[in-house]
């Protein structure tokens, strides 16, 4: 009975952002002359954007203070800063924020999430991270969760940790 906002169209999909006054349940969804079609809204339905490199489907993530995005080439980095772009996190408040402050694991340890925000899209938020400096390299998956339900896994690449690689050049047997 409300309208909801279309976002875009294609030949297979409409992507549209549901009323935030919506209430979760039964609830039907009309496009224009249409038959309405039941759907079950759930207060939360957390997901994180992904994008496919060299066959590889990854996580959104661009590192603090940059406009790059983490690539299997340019892994994110234990300890660092990143922003991921998700949806579904319901309701905002005066400030933009989701409540409550949803939570982000990347290979099963929690990351510190700095800050949770909407976007100027309906329905689209900017998750601030910081990954915990004992993050595994490799590809981690990336789990976010808000109101009790969680995400689908997406995979990060994670690079190792500099600090952890350095080695003293006594151990190699090796005299300069």
């Amino acid at each position: 009975g409300q309208p909801a906002s279309v976002q875009s169209v294609s030949a297979g999909q409409w992507i549209i952002a549901i009323p935030y006054t919506a209430a979760p349940g039964p609830s039907t969804i009309q496009v224009g002359a249409s038959a309405p079609f039941n759907v079950t809204l759930n207060k939360y339905a957390p997901g994180l954007f992904t994008m496919t490199i060299g066959g590889q489907t990854i996580a959104v993530a661009v590192p603090s203070g940059s406009s790059s995005q983490v690539t299997p080439s340019s892994p994110a980095m234990p300890g660092s800063v990143y922003f991921l772009s998700a949806t579904g996190l319901g309701a905002i408040d005066s400030s933009g924020n989701p409540s409550p402050t949803p939570t982000v694991t990347v290979g099963g340890v929690a990351a510190t999430v700095l800050s949770a925000a909407a976007t100027s899209t309906p329905g689209l938020y900017q998750v601030k991270i910081q990954l915990d400096g004992t993050t595994s390299s490799g590809n981690q998956q990336v789990i976010l969760s808000i109101g009790g339900i969680s995400s689908p896994s997406v995979t990060l690449p994670v690079g190792l940790d500099r600090k952890s690689t350095r080695l003293n050049s006594s151990h190699l047997g090796i005299s300069y």
